[in-house]
């Protein structure tokens, strides 16, 4: 990431900010306090062309997909919900972007402004540890900041990408939809295929690449008979059409006119 390449947006998931300092500074002025200095060392020593704030919606899409999608999430902790009102204040006195849309969550705002950046050359930089944004990535494009803060003697960044992504899970990002259509996510309340297990999931992935070609090709991934069948009839149900839909960021949320007409100026 040095000072010759390409310029990059720094795309911030809000709440994925906002809950570790609540947790860490309790309700009140100190955690806007460490939200604020947190994104000044990333504005500092990232220098991105563009920061944009993105906030979730009180509704989402996902739960008339599925009605139980983050049904046994807890409520919210005490003091989020000023704490997010004191983001979107600081935002407006600074002057800094922000996305939110109605019915969508600020994943889909991310992935959405993602894709309008690397349409203007940007390089861009997610700013959140959630798993879902690993389908975004791209090497030497699209990365993720999973922490920033201020060392002892120098600020510390902990990246993940793309080659992170294949290291650790053996997983493609393109191939991510299709892994948690089989493993489920429990955070989201999403079931996946039953029995089957991140074990089997990047086995079949690794061995047949997507889930159409093992529709065709099933044994070359070495897992049990039993098993085998399950995923098979799971592939031919409504159901995995619906997880599909569920775990997929949309990349077409209807951001204000002024986002996309940037990106054909």
């Amino acid at each position: 990431m040095g000072s010759t390449a390409k310029p990059k947006w720094l795309l911030v998931d809000v709440s994925a900010w906002a809950h570790p300092d609540l947790h860490a500074a309790g309700p009140g002025a100190a955690s806007l306090m460490n939200f604020a200095r947190r994104l000044t060392l990333c504005r500092e020593q990232l220098r991105p062309e563009r920061v944009v704030l993105c906030f979730d919606s009180k509704t989402c899409f996902r739960s008339s997909i599925d009605p139980m999608y983050k049904a046994t999430r807890k409520e919210s902790p005490v003091g989020l919900s000023e704490l997010i009102a004191g983001i979107r204040s600081h935002a407006r006195e600074y002057e800094i972007d922000v996305a939110h849309c109605e019915g969508f969550e600020a994943d889909d705002c991310m992935a959405t402004l993602c894709g309008i950046a690397l349409d203007q050359g940007m390089r861009v930089i997610l700013a959140s540890r959630d798993k879902d944004l690993r389908q975004l990535l791209i090497g030497g494009a699209v990365n993720m900041l999973l922490s920033a803060s201020y060392g002892k003697y120098s600020p510390n960044f902990e990246y993940y990408t793309a080659a992170d992504l294949y290291e650790r899970e053996g997983l493609r990002p393109d191939q991510w939809v299709e892994y948690q259509m089989l493993v489920g996510d429990t955070a989201d309340n999403i079931p996946g295929c039953l029995d089957i297990g991140e074990v089997n999931a990047k086995e079949i992935l690794r061995a047949c690449s997507t889930l159409d070609r093992f529709k065709i090709h099933s044994f070359d991934a070495k897992i049990t008979d039993s098993r085998r069948v399950k995923v098979l009839n799971y592939l031919k149900s409504d159901e995995a059409a619906r997880m599909r839909k569920l775990v997929t960021l949309r990349r077409d949320v209807p951001l204000p006119g002024y986002w996309f007409e940037e990106a054909v100026a």
